[in-house]
């Protein structure tokens, strides 16, 4: 989930999306309508990339800290929203969101989207004053992709959203760096940064199901027809 923070005075505060993540219970919307085939996450990648930062705590469902979040940020009694998504996405998962805002007082009305309208908010920035919207970012095998196409403060998509200060220069360091492992502590670094930001609510990772033989190991991430976001095959080898 992200958010209009440019126009917004309400998700302009970090209390607030804050609040949000707390009120969400993650792990029972995947392990419930997700049948346990969505991975639940706490921050922009998952557990298994080489660039999670374990020092990034995960914000796990408390809805009286979320309520106190709230208050804190001036809204005792919640608020409403528009909530813009691709209508093509999986939506019992983000009607379970809703209902888990709702038992906090924040009310988020889920509007659907064909891709062409969705474009229009995802690359266009036309969002809605004071919205918020369905974010997919994929997750590469190489972060760096990543974090330089969609978190940099000129970034074509999404530029209703604030990024943290020091993104870009943290994002050149790594880009110029010919250290693997100092690339990997920057990434780290930026990935905190976005987390201690709550720049945006991650919420879990989309399957990629495949079917393989028992034999092929470390097969890692698979994405359709995106080769350069994909590690399947990089160290896939096979077993006798």
């Amino acid at each position: 989930m992200n958010f209009d923070t440019k126009n917004s005075e309400i998700f302009s505060k970090r209390q607030v999306r804050e609040a949000i993540e707390y009120a969400i219970d993650k792990e029972a919307i995947c392990s419930g309508p997700g049948n346990g085939l969505f991975p639940v996450l706490y921050q922009i990648l998952e557990e298994k990339s080489p660039d999670y930062n374990k020092a990034c705590p995960p914000r796990k469902y408390d809805p009286a800290r979320a309520k106190k979040l709230l208050a804190e940020a001036g809204y005792p009694n919640g608020f409403s929203f528009k909530f813009f998504m691709l209508d093509s996405s999986w939506k019992d998962g983000l009607v379970a969101v809703q209902s888990y805002l709702g038992a906090v007082g924040i009310k988020m009305e889920i509007i659907y989207l064909n891709v062409a309208a969705y474009n229009l908010i995802r690359t266009g920035g036309q969002i809605e004053k004071g919205a918020a919207a369905y974010a997919p970012i994929p997750n590469a095998s190489n972060t760096l992709y990543t974090l330089d196409n969609y978190w940099r403060t000129n970034s074509s998509t999404y530029k209703y959203v604030v990024k943290p200060a020091g993104i870009d220069k943290l994002i050149d360091q790594a880009k110029l760096s010919r250290d693997p492992a100092a690339v990997t502590k920057i990434n780290q670094q930026i990935i905190k940064l976005i987390y201690d930001d709550a720049t945006m609510i991650p919420l879990w990772q989309n399957p990629r199901i495949a079917v393989v033989d028992k034999s092929v190991q470390d097969t890692g991430w698979f994405i359709s027809g995106a080769e350069e976001l994909s590690e399947f095959g990089t160290r896939t080898w096979l077993k006798k």
